[in-house]
């Protein structure tokens, strides 16, 4: 059976990232403590008819295409914060398990 294994450098070369995202987590992590996130309104939607991409998410920081704002798009991740919820959840769940 494979594994999936993070070493570092080999993710930096591939994708320009030291380790594996763990998107997951911190999707979690907002909803547990959402200022986790530093966030920034801003017009998204997905293109389907090919204007700008093909079925990729389109977000307008800029306002260049003049459109309501319709999200709130997290633009950066509080690190300390995110890992001691990680943690804390793991912590947790060992002390629940050996009570």
């Amino acid at each position: 059976r494979g594994h999936a294994v993070a070493v570092p450098g080999v993710d930096r070369e591939r994708q320009g990232f030291d380790y594996p995202p763990v998107h997951d987590p911190v999707c979690v992590a907002s909803l547990i403590d959402p200022s986790v996130f530093t966030t920034k309104s801003a017009f998204v939607t997905v293109e389907l008819r090919g204007d700008y991409t093909r079925g990729m998410t389109v977000t307008d920081f800029a306002d260049l295409l003049g459109r309501a704002h319709n999200s709130s798009v997290a633009i950066d991740l509080d690190r300390a914060k995110f890992w001691a919820l990680v943690v804390d959840a793991l912590q947790r769940l060992t002390d629940a398990r050996t009570a």
